[in-house]
């Protein structure tokens, strides 16, 4: 069964059309119903504001809470641009369904997925993006507490370090071996290389996530209000 979410401005008494989702829902004989996003657009014109991002949690706050019939979630092939939103809406869906505040650890990916109702491979990309922006805030306020960044006060809440800072600390390196590990059960077939080319792949494999990690930085640090600053990493 095909359905709309559509969105709309108000302006005094008129209504101009902003963007939609599509939905499919279908029952599945095994695990019940399944929904699928199939199609997004925002006009240009609104684009940038963050209404995809309230339109998608709209869907997921309507079709996703509580004992609803809805078994889990998933996504008609995504874009680059759409997996980005994606990944942001799962993380902020997984805390506002947890808490920000809640025990990362003992967590599993299984659990994560069935109580969220979405997919175990989503599932694990929050678990493993909360331990990266775990790391990166401990990292941050370190080097702020041993006068290593300079902060500045700016309307765009965000918080960069440089890559030398991540690869320095003992706790990132952890969370790499981890998701390495993770990427290398997932692609088995990188067993058959040498160890040279199996090196050199699981590299790749792990900046393409690590770019995925850092793509939700900036709602990451919004949303559990960590830094109130711009933090700008200098030589000096």
């Amino acid at each position: 069964r095909w359905s709309a979410v559509l969105l709309f401005q108000t302006l005094s008494n008129e209504r101009v059309f902003v963007g939609y989702m599509t939905l499919f829902s279908f029952l599945n004989p095994i695990t019940g119903s399944k929904l699928r996003i199939c199609q997004a657009l925002v006009l240009p014109i609104f684009q940038g504001k963050g209404l995809a991002r309230e339109l998608m949690l709209h869907i997921y706050r309507t079709y996703l809470s509580g004992d609803g019939e809805v078994s889990d979630l998933t996504v008609e092939d995504p874009s680059p641009d759409f997996q980005r939103l994606r990944d942001a809406v799962d993380l902020e869906w997984f805390w506002e369904t947890y808490g920000p505040e809640h025990d990362r650890h003992g967590l599993e990916p299984a659990d994560v997925a069935k109580k969220l109702k979405i997919i175990k491979s989503q599932a694990e990309f929050v678990l493993e993006a909360w331990d990266y922006v775990t790391v990166v805030n401990g990292i941050v306020r370190k080097m702020i507490q041993n006068s290593e960044l300079k902060v500045k006060k700016s309307h765009e809440k965000d918080a960069s370090i440089q890559s030398s800072d991540l690869e320095s600390d003992a706790k990132y390196g952890s969370f790499r071996l981890k998701v390495k590990r993770r990427l290398l059960k997932a692609n088995p077939e990188l067993k058959g290389l040498t160890k040279k080319e199996m090196q050199e792949e699981l590299v790749r494999l792990y900046d393409d996530e690590l770019q995925r990690f850092r793509s939700i930085e900036k709602v990451a640090f919004e949303r559990l209000r960590i830094l109130n600053a711009r933090v700008v990493v200098t030589t000096e």
